[in-house]
């Protein structure tokens, strides 16, 4: 089966963690250490995260060859026009969530002419630009 990779910041120092998600609001690390004892496991790369900022990876990449995550703002260029959007999971797949016009394409459709600029949580300036524009 394979692992669905996600990423989250950490309560205690803001930090981007990459690994699983398990119990709750908690990220084990990819490269975490695991230490056996008469107590049982202890995991050294578990961390509590922010909860709105956990997104799942999407399993695609831009055309820069970057992980592109739930929570990303992307900027698409389909030859028609260039824009940026919002990865957003919704309906059983990741959608560009353009606020001018809602969820306007799949992910899927659009990400080999993207590029990740950015996302929600750290490039708030971003998305006001982004609103900017629809006024």
């Amino acid at each position: 089966m394979e692992e669905l990779l996600c990423r989250g910041k950490r309560k205690d120092n803001g930090d981007w963690v990459y690994g699983a998600k398990v119990a709750g609001n908690a990220i084990i690390e990819w490269d975490s250490d695991f230490i056996s004892t008469s107590m049982g496991i202890l995991v050294m790369g578990f961390h509590e995260v922010i909860p709105e900022t956990i997104g799942h990876n999407t399993g695609l990449t831009d055309k820069d060859n970057n992980e592109i995550y739930e929570g990303d703002i992307v900027r698409s260029d389909n030859y028609l026009n260039c824009y940026d959007t919002v990865v957003v999971y919704n309906k059983g797949c990741f959608w560009l969530d353009d606020p001018m016009v809602g969820m306007e394409d799949t992910l899927d459709a659009t990400y080999m002419h993207s590029i990740v600029i950015g996302n929600k949580f750290d490039n708030q300036d971003i998305l006001i630009d982004i609103l900017k524009d629809i006024e």
